[in-house]
Parts: C-alpha cells; structure tokens; sequence
C-alpha cells in the first residue's frame, strides 16, 4: 500500500467515527430533588466578637463619707463623670441614728466624769 492509501484509509476511518458519534443521544437533564441557587458575587460580613478587658486611664477609688444602703445609681459603668457629679444615693437615716446615739452616750460620759470629779452637788 502506499502513502495516499494510507491516508485515505485513515481519513475514512476518522469520517466514520465523527458519524458515528453524531448519532448518540445525550441523556436529558433530569430535575433533582434538591434546592438549587445561583451563585452571585457579594461582599460579606463575617462577625467577630473578641473577650477583652479594658482600663482606664486613671481608676478611681470611691469610699462614701457615710454608711448607709445604697437606694440609687446614678451612673454606668465605663461612663465618664465630672468632679463633683452625683454618682449614687445613699440612704443615711441608720448613720445618722448611730451618730445621734453615739453623741448621746458621749454626753452620758461626759456627765458621769464630771460627777464623778466632784463637779456636781446635790
């Protein structure tokens, strides 16, 4: 055989593949039983929280000048106050009882030494 038969065989061979193969039926897409969607391009936001503790510049010690129950807070916590704000209210009526009581046996102390150094006659 030569060349040009060769050629002519294999391009033969080739048409009838490319034939052949024209003639096969592609299955059909078949619906599924699943939920699709289409895919877009969006910017997302991903949330992330962080566990952290914060300090201020300057922390200050708050010590009340009377004892008493505490009836209202008049601030948050983290809030910036000026000096001399309000911050809480302190309900002072039992100090202020102590106070009259402890004024009371003073004097009552008072009176006894002073008898008792002959300040007094009866």
């Amino acid at each position: 055989m030569s060349k040009f038969g060769i050629y002519k065989w294999a391009c033969l061979l080739i048409v009838a593949v490319v034939v052949a193969s024209c003639g096969v039926d592609i299955p059909k897409e078949t619906p599924s039983s699943f939920e699709t969607m289409i895919v877009k391009k969006a910017d997302i936001e991903i949330p992330i929280k962080f566990n952290a503790k914060m300090k201020g510049q300057a922390d200050v010690t708050i010590m009340p000048q009377v004892s008493g129950q505490l009836m209202k807070i008049y601030v948050t916590e983290g809030q910036q106050v000026r000096k001399g704000q309000t911050l809480f209210s302190i309900d002072s009526r039992n100090a202020q009882l102590n106070s009259a009581t402890n004024m009371y046996n003073g004097a009552q102390a008072l009176i006894a030494l002073y008898i008792a150094l002959g300040g007094a006659t009866r």
